[in-house]
Formats: structure tokens, sequence, C-alpha cells
């Protein structure tokens, strides 16, 4: 039997089937379960430890900073091993996008709302006393279990449905993230074995963490006194590190414009002013920088920039260079974050992006795969050099030499 959801907005229509519904459900209980247990689980060692410690008001809040943070660890266990969800996402030609564009595509996908009505369903049909007291004795004075229920899944639906989004939304940048920084694919035994570990983590973590908040508050105490008295210092060596940095490609484009205009002299090349040199490095900006007419030839110039060395530079067909900076200990990956600039600009002339400095590693995205590329690849009427390589290509006249991968 077929099911055919047709949405209004853009006229999307998505068919499913039995199959496509009940393996959301399944997935949607393994994940409510999960929730359920770990929730439980340290809400109890919570009250057992401290009861007689804590005060009336911070009690119940330890119990919903325990629903919070199980709620959302599971949701997201569940969805970022989700292959099948990761597959489909990352077919066809996918880019980063905003924050409410990828909501809305979360709200038009019908997995997103099976498993969102189909947990807050069992979170109906959980006894009241087993979970949501907290909420309802921060939210209420003691009234009769029924009120206290219809008050705690009045604050439980908002809850999940926003969990729901924000992990998701998350969890979509970070597979895009992953497929721009990743080699090869992972076989799936090790995405399994990787998902099971993380259920083993949250269901040992979370019990454990909420017997040792005394032991996180009293270090945190010991952190913001550190902080307080060293904050100067601590100010002053991030400033120092980006200045480090910036101060790095400053001197790398000035040496690159130094021998520029030495080349352009000694070859009697025509060098136009070059506007806004350092623009790039601290403010991008799409936008021809300078021209420059070679052997009766005259290409028009746009610098970019990547000042941090390490961070990957991936050129999109919608005349976005998006940035991936990941944090990684020896060969584990921590976490990456994104950001992007235009580089699309129009011109009549021969359209060149000089990449100065230039990161180790830079992609072009193809069909919604990426691929390395090097100085003197063609892509969408650019051609992208380094800086070495495009004052060694004008000096040679070989600018207009197609590259063995073009």
């Amino acid at each position: 039997m077929e099911f055919f959801v047709i949405y209004l907005k853009g006229h999307y229509m998505r068919t499913f089937n039995v199959k496509f519904i009940f393996t959301h459900i399944l997935r949607a209980l393994a994940c409510y379960l999960l929730f359920a247990l770990v929730a439980c689980a340290s809400i109890n060692v919570f009250r057992d430890r401290f009861e007689d410690m804590l005060s009336e008001n911070i009690l119940p809040a330890g119990g919903v900073l325990a629903i919070l943070l199980s709620l959302q660890s599971s949701v997201r266990a569940f969805y970022e091993f989700d292959l099948s969800a990761k597959e489909a996402f990352l077919q066809g030609d996918r880019r980063t996008q905003g924050f409410w564009r990828e909501c809305s595509g979360i709200l038009r996908s019908p997995d997103f709302w099976i498993e969102t009505i189909c947990i807050f369903a069992f979170v109906m049909l959980t006894p009241y006393e087993l979970l949501y007291a907290d909420i309802a004795k921060i939210l209420l004075p003691a009234e009769s279990a029924l009120y206290a229920s219809l008050v705690s899944w009045a604050v439980m639906l908002p809850l999940i449905f926003t969990v729901q989004i924000l992990v998701r939304a998350s969890v979509r940048k970070n597979w895009l993230a992953s497929r721009i920084s990743a080699g090869k694919q992972k076989k799936r035994i090790f995405e399994y074995l990787r998902f099971l570990g993380r259920i083993a983590l949250i269901c040992f973590v979370y019990p454990v963490g909420f017997q040792l908040i005394p032991f996180v508050f009293a270090g945190a105490s010991i952190a913001v006194f550190l902080v307080k008295s060293f904050l100067p210092t601590i100010i002053a060596v991030i400033v120092l590190i980006l200045a480090i940095h910036y101060i790095r490609a400053i001197k790398i484009r000035q040496k690159f414009l130094k021998n520029l205009r030495k080349t352009c002299k000694e070859e009697g090349f025509e060098l136009s002013e070059v506007k806004k040199p350092y623009r790039s490095i601290f403010f991008p900006r799409a936008g021809e920088n300078f021209t420059v007419t070679a052997n009766g030839k005259t290409y028009s110039c746009e610098l970019l920039a990547s000042v941090s060395r390490g961070a990957r530079m991936i050129f999109d067909s919608e005349g976005n260079a998006v940035y991936v900076h990941t944090l990684k200990f020896r060969q584990f990956e921590l976490f990456s974050y994104m950001h992007s600039t235009k580089y699309s600009f129009e011109s009549e002339k021969r359209k060149i992006l000089i990449v100065c400095p230039t990161p180790l590693k830079i992609f072009v995205g193809e069909g919604g795969r990426t691929r390395p590329i090097d100085t003197g690849e063609e892509f969408w009427g650019y051609k992208l050099f380094n800086a070495t390589g495009f004052l060694r290509s004008l000096e040679l006249d070989c600018i207009e030499v197609k590259s063995k991968y073009n």
C-alpha cells in the first residue's frame, strides 16, 4: 500500500510506504525508551543522593535538567546514525543553507513528523510520577495528578518539537561538514559500532554525572575564580594568537603584491591599481581587485584568503567559498564549524581567483561531492591559482593552458 503526502509549499510530493512508517515508529520507540531509561535513572540518582542536601527549588531543577539533556542526547544519537536519512539528505548537490531554510526543509520531511508525534504519544503514556513530577512541581503548586499531567504534557510537546528541530539542523550541518572533510567513506559496520558505543556512553555518563554535580559546581566555582583572576591574561593570549594569524596573512599578501609589481615592471605587463588589497583578509567580499594585461591578454583577478592554514576551502557552484575549520586531537575529530563568503563576480575578461594566503587543502563541489583541486585548475568560468602559481604562469604565458584535470 502506498501513501502520498503532498506539501502545499512548493507543491512537493513524496511517496512512502508502510515499511517507511513502521521503521520510523520503531526508531521513535527506541529513542523514547533510551530517553526514559536515562532520565529516570538520572533523576532517581539525583534525588537519592542530594535530597537532604539541596533545597526544594534546586531539587526539581535537577530533574528538569536530566529530562532536557537525556532527550537531546537520545534524539541526536538516533538521528545522527540514521544512515538511510543521511544518504538521502546528501544525495544530489547539497550545500550549506541558512538555519531557517534548513528548519523549513526539516518541517517538510515526513520522518520528522512521524518520530516527533510518536515520541510525544509515548510520553503521554508514561506515568506522571515516573518522569514529569519535577516539571509540574516547578510550574504549579500541588494539584491533582490529572491536572499536573496536562501541564507536563503542555511543556513536553513544544520541548520535543524544539529539540527535534535543533538537533536535526545541527546534525545535518555536521553531515555536510564531514562529507567535505572526510576521505574514504566509513563502512556501515563501523557506524553501527559507533552507534552502540554512543548508546552505552549515554546510559553511563548521565547517571554517573548527576552523582557528581556537587563536584562539578565546586569545580565551576574554582574555574570562575581563575577566569576572573586571569581574564586579562586569557584575553591577551587569544588576541595574540589572532594577531599572529592576521599578521602572517598580511605579510604573505604584501610579498605577493610586491612580487606582482616587480614581475609586471620587468616583463612589461600592464597592471591596474590594486583595489583594497587587504580587504579579503579581514572582510571577505566578492569583486575584482585588479586587472593585468600580459602577452596581449587581459585577466580580471580577485584576491581571496584563508587566514587559517589548517582550514579546508571549498568552492561551490553557487558562488560561495566555504571554509571548514576542524579541531582534532591526534586523529580524532572533536568538532567542525564552517563559514562562507562569496567569490563570484562579473567580468568580460578572463576571471582569475588568487588564494593568498593558501590553506593546505582546496576543494570544489561537483554533483553533491567534493574533489581536491590544485593551482591552475578551472571551474565554472574561473581559474584558480595560488600566489606563486599565478606569477609563474604569468611569466611563462601559460595561464590559458588547460590543466589535465579540466
